[in-house]
């Protein structure tokens, strides 16, 4: 959901923040480090496919199998959903909603086209933009796009109605 006035919009309570941006949504977790006096951060790309299947590298949290019951899609409508809407959608790890509902910003950033998915990307790499990896797919994909190794690349200023972010509290030693 998206932000007016610091409050979400009425009966989006549980749903994912969106809109934001990746410069957003690390600043969100610089404030939040700062609340709990601890390491906040958005996860690398491999830190994010490790919490969505754990160590198996399944294709989804629940198998490798699409399931329509486990996770939204545009098939399913294309709406994004409150968070734990699907139970079959939890990852080894516990996380909720690791694919499907909302692309996810992650840490990595793509250094050179030859890790560009599409021409539209090489030409942002190109022209100086700072590209950031996005993982999980969204519910506005069709069930094909959607899985726990899915990635898109765009500009990390860039805000979309069905990006979001989740972070990662780093314990001290």
């Amino acid at each position: 959901s998206g932000w007016k006035n610091n409050t979400f919009p009425d009966g989006q309570e549980n749903y994912p923040v969106t809109n934001v941006s990746w410069r957003d949504a690390n600043a969100f977790c610089s404030w939040l480090a700062k609340k709990l006096n601890a390491e906040v951060r958005l996860p690398t790309e491999a830190e994010w496919e490790l919490a969505a299947t754990g160590r198996d590298g399944k294709k989804y949290p629940w198998g490798d199998e699409w399931n329509k019951e486990a996770a939204n899609s545009q098939e399913s409508g294309g709406r994004i959903s409150a968070v734990k809407s699907f139970a079959l959608n939890r990852s080894p790890s516990g996380a909720f909603d690791m694919v499907g509902n909302v692309w996810e910003w992650t840490q990595d950033k793509v250094i050179n086209k030859n890790d560009a998915t599409d021409k539209m990307v090489e030409q942002a790499l190109e022209g100086g933009q700072i590209l950031r990896v996005v993982k999980g797919g969204s519910a506005g994909e069709k069930a094909s796009q959607i899985f726990a190794q899915a990635r898109y690349q765009i500009p990390e200023t860039s805000k979309a109605p069905k990006v979001g972010f989740r972070y990662v509290v780093v314990r001290k030693q």
